[in-house]
């Protein structure tokens, strides 16, 4: 890849990760409030994990969590807590960078069918870790199966939200990245013949 293809992809990776993170806020914006859960922050571990290295693919998504945590608990939700609160839920970082694992292992090569079962993967994922934390951490749930299965039924609705945004997003995210791509593959040779 010359050096002028590679500005390009990360320049595409960059303005479709800015895409991604602006999503995190989606239901601030008045007609979305009922809107839970629907980000492309599992899309962009899909992503990143396709197309950056692992440490890059892990610490952009972390990075970009604990910003949009750093703003949403101490700016949007500050009213439900007393001090400044430096992170977000640690078992939603530890879902999300094994969903970045995930995808590294299942998108070696990106095609529509390995993009749609990593997005649904993800997800599941992502639904049975943070709420198997929810079950150990919440009092509201009995520490036995009835519990368990109570904090995962509970949470269906926000299931059924990821997996759709992760589908969606995923599709937008790898489209936009290959139609870039093949575009600039048809640009550069003629960039470099009018030189």
């Amino acid at each position: 890849m010359s050096r002028p293809e590679k500005n390009i992809k990360y320049g595409i990776i960059a303005l479709l990760i800015i895409l991604g993170v602006s999503t995190r806020f989606l239901f601030l914006v008045p007609g979305f409030e009922s809107i839970a859960n629907f980000t492309a922050i599992g899309a962009l571990c899909l992503f990143s994990g396709a197309y950056l290295s692992r440490k890059q693919a892990i610490l952009l998504v972390l990075g970009v969590m604990w910003a949009t945590d750093l703003f949403l608990n101490n700016v949007v939700y500050a009213a439900y807590y007393e001090s400044f609160q430096w992170h977000g839920n640690i078992w939603v970082y530890l879902a999300l960078a094994y969903v970045v694992i995930l995808s590294r292992w299942f998108l070696k090569f990106v095609t529509a069918p390995r993009i749609m079962m990593a997005a649904f993967l993800g997800a599941l994922v992502f639904f049975l870790l943070t709420n198997f934390e929810s079950w150990i951490r919440l009092p509201e749930y009995t520490k036995d199966l009835d519990g368990l299965l109570q904090a995962y039924s509970g949470a269906l609705p926000f299931l059924k939200n990821t997996l759709i945004s992760n589908m969606v997003y995923s599709f937008v995210l790898f489209g936009v990245y290959e139609m870039a791509l093949r575009g600039t593959r048809v640009l550069i040779p003629s960039l470099v013949r009018s030189r």
